[in-house]
């Protein structure tokens, strides 16, 4: 949502890693659970060193899969940079439907979020 000249990496700000969670076909036709674990686990520990992360859903995954060799029975199923942040990001409620991230005043980013009343329901 943002301009290319805000929302991406200048130079000395890239990602220093990049890791691919990629699935097993021969294991499961769905490994959603087993790789949002591994993802939250990763990310977690690697904010808890002061390393930020980008979780990268939206992306060309069949033209990824061929770059790095993967075999028949395994795709991308997502992929997860990491580097050193160089602004803070915050939450904030959605409001009127509209999903779009932006940069505030101070150079955050703003990321609107459904409430966790919107998106769960206790039994």
């Amino acid at each position: 949502y943002l301009p290319p000249q805000e929302g991406q990496p200048k130079e000395g700000e890239e990602p220093t890693l990049f890791i691919g969670i990629v699935e097993n076909l021969d294991i499961s036709k769905n490994c959603d659970t087993d790789a949002g674990l591994a993802i939250s686990n990763m990310t977690l520990a690697a904010w808890d060193k002061g390393v930020g992360s980008c979780i990268i859903g939206a992306c060309n995954k069949p033209k990824l899969s061929e770059l790095f060799g993967l075999a028949e029975n395994r795709v991308l199923h997502t992929v997860v940079a990491f580097g050193y942040p160089t602004h803070k990001s915050k939450i904030t409620d959605i409001k009127d439907g509209d999903v779009k991230y932006y940069i505030d005043d101070n150079g955050d980013y703003v990321v609107p979020k459904r409430k966790i009343d919107d998106v769960t329901k206790y039994l």
